[in-house]
Order: structure tokens, then C-alpha cells, then sequence
């Protein structure tokens, strides 16, 4: 698996408050995007209380992580998130917010939760499934247009894949984040 990421702060900002967190273990793999609401350096230290949650968090499902999360920014602005767990070529997740992920190559059950981590959510939804060879995973930040195309950037490698997209998508009055993990090789089919 190549996986890459990019975060960058709303124009005239130093510090983003979105974050990405990548956490490889033997057996699993957890990803996570948070967006704190607003931006500048208060959004920025909620995105590290985030971060801190999610790396000492148990890899075991997202829907777990999520919650965890949920506790560790009670009381604070609150923050839009999404985290998955890949094992092998199986994928789940739970998002809250405008947290997007996109999968290329196989039709992933996406259904976000509506509400605000930290704050009020509802109960929160899963997804799981199985994902192929060759699949592309993108999750942003609503720092990035939802517009991208995408499968035009799949000959890209994930981090020629990140750049591009913040080069050319993102949007600059708010923080910003992409990750894009490619699960092995695209698998091309022979059109002989």
C-alpha cells in the first residue's frame, strides 16, 4: 500500500487545523482526517488534542475510534472527521460532518453521520466492505472541492496525487487536507 497525505492552512494562517493521521500496524491500518471547525491557532491546537487521540487509540474498528474521539474534544469547537481501518483488502469506517472519502475502483457503502464531534452527533453509522487490488482511497477536508476529478489523477502517485490537488482544488479561505492511499497496483484490464 502507498499512502500520502498534504494539509495546509486557510490563506494568512501559519498553523492548519485539519490533520491527517496514519497509523500502520502488522495486521491493520487506521486513517484518519479531522477538520476542526474554523481555523488559525485554536482550530490548530484542537487538530493536536485530535491527533493525540487517534495515535494512542486501539487499532480495532472505526467506529471505536471515533467515539474516543468524540470524548477527547467534548467541549471544544468541535471538528468534521472521518476514520477507517484497512486489513488486508477489507475496509471500515465511520465519518462525522462533510468529511469526505471516495474510493476508486470498487463501490464503497459510504454513510456519513450528520453533527459535529465534540459536540452533538447522531448515533453513529459504519460502513464496511471489500476492497480490490488497485483501489484508490481519497479522503479531504471540505478545505478541498468535492468537484476534483479524480479518476483524471489516477496515473498520479498518492503524493503527485496530493500536490496536484492542493495546487489546483483546494480552497484557500479555509484549511485544507487530502490523503490518498492506492491499495497495490491498478489493475488494468486487456482490451485486446
Amino acid at each position: 500500500m502507498q499512502i500520502a497525505h498534504l494539509s495546509a492552512p486557510a490563506l494568512g494562517e501559519t498553523r492548519c487545523g485539519d490533520i491527517a493521521v496514519i497509523r500502520e500496524e502488522t495486521a491493520a491500518t487506521m486513517i484518519a482526517v479531522v477538520d476542526v471547525l474554523g481555523h488559525g491557532p485554536e482550530a490548530a491546537r484542537i487538530a493536536e488534542i485530535a491527533a493525540g487521540c487517534l495515535r494512542a487509540a486501539p487499532i480495532k474498528r472505526a467506529k471505536d475510534a471515533m467515539a474516543l474521539l468524540h470524548e477527547a474534544l467534548r467541549g471544544s469547537r468541535g471538528a468534521a472527521a472521518t476514520v477507517f481501518v484497512l486489513r488486508g483488502l477489507r475496509i471500515d469506517g465511520c465519518g462525522v460532518g462533510n468529511v469526505e472519502l471516495r474510493v476508486l475502483g470498487t463501490s464503497v457503502p459510504v454513510i456519513l453521520t450528520p453533527g459535529i464531534v465534540g459536540q452533538r452527533m447522531s448515533t453513529l453509522r459504519e460502513f464496511e466492505c471489500a476492497l480490490a487490488t488497485g483501489d484508490r482511497l481519497i479522503c479531504f477536508s471540505d478545505g478541498i472541492s468535492s468537484r476534483v476529478p479524480f479518476a483524471e489523477l489516477r496515473a498520479l502517485a498518492p503524493r503527485e496525487a496530493c500536490a496536484a490537488i492542493m495546487q489546483q482544488h483546494r480552497r484557500n479561505h479555509d484549511d485544507g487536507t487530502v490523503v490518498i492511499a492506492d491499495l497495490g497496483p491498478l489493475q488494468r484490464k486487456d482490451v485486446s
